[in-house]
């Protein structure tokens, strides 16, 4: 848990994350804690090797996703400020949106700029199919040759040319 907690300090440093961050993940950790007596027995059970792999492991698994979740709440405040357009439409609708694109790409969600703008395609083209999910879960996965925006256009354009032929 140290390292854990060496490199959060690491971060903070470098300007990566906030003094709030910052004590999120010690409070995540539950930090302080006796880290000598942790050592001794977590090195004589699993080596030195195992540590070294659980601090890495706690890395990945506890550190980014607590940052993360900052930053996606962070984004979601500032959605109608980075994006005006926002402003006009159902705060409920905005939430609902925005809980797409943050359990399929939580990368999209924590920028309040690329969660607003797909937020205000999904209004102007009202709503959510397969494909956008596939689209938006694809900008997690760092698929860049995918363009949601362009999806979104020829799923509505597909819809409002099929509604006339009723």
């Amino acid at each position: 848990m140290k390292k854990l907690i060496d490199a959060a300090e690491s971060l903070l440093k470098k300007g990566e994350i906030t003094q709030e961050e910052f004590g999120m993940v010690k409070e995540a950790v539950g930090w302080p804690m006796d880290i000598k007596g942790f050592q001794t027995s977590a090195k004589s059970v699993l080596g030195p090797v195992a540590l070294g792999s659980m601090g890495a492991l706690a890395l990945s698994h506890i550190l980014k996703p607590i940052i993360q979740k900052v930053k996606i709440g962070k984004s979601y405040e500032a959605l109608v400020e980075k994006n005006p357009v926002l402003a006009e439409k159902d705060p409920g609708q905005i939430k609902d949106y925005f809980n797409v694109i943050q359990t399929f790409s939580p990368k999209a969600a924590s920028n309040p700029l690329v969660a607003g703008a797909l937020i205000n395609k999904m209004m102007e083209f009202g709503g959510v199919d397969h494909k956008l999910v596939q689209d938006i879960a694809a900008i997690e996965s760092g698929i860049e040759s995918i363009n949601p925006f362009e999806t979104l256009a020829t799923s509505a354009s597909k819809a409002f040319v099929g509604a006339g032929n009723d």
